[in-house]
């Protein structure tokens, strides 16, 4: 599945098929979203953080609260929980 970005965020397929959302992907977008988020409402902004129950998502989800903390903002981990 190619990428897609929608108001529910990225999308897009890890597991199978041809992967459109790589480890590379995850972490530069979500790099540009803390400076986003950052530019906003300044360094150390609060960011919450869902996964789904994908086997994928863990992992996924460790690498971009990495990224988002590595940028400077706080992450709520809320773990697994409706996206």
């Amino acid at each position: 599945m190619a990428l897609k970005i929608g108001i529910s965020g990225l999308r897009g397929t890890i597991i199978g098929g041809e992967p459109g959302l790589t480890p590379d992907v995850a972490l530069r977008w979500a790099r540009a979203f803390a400076t986003t988020v950052q530019g906003k409402a300044g360094r150390g902004a609060s960011i919450a953080l869902g996964r789904d129950g994908r086997r994928s998502s863990p992992t996924l989800a460790d690498l971009v609260r990495a990224a988002l903390q590595a940028s400077g903002a706080r992450v709520v981990d809320l773990g697994l929980t409706l996206t």
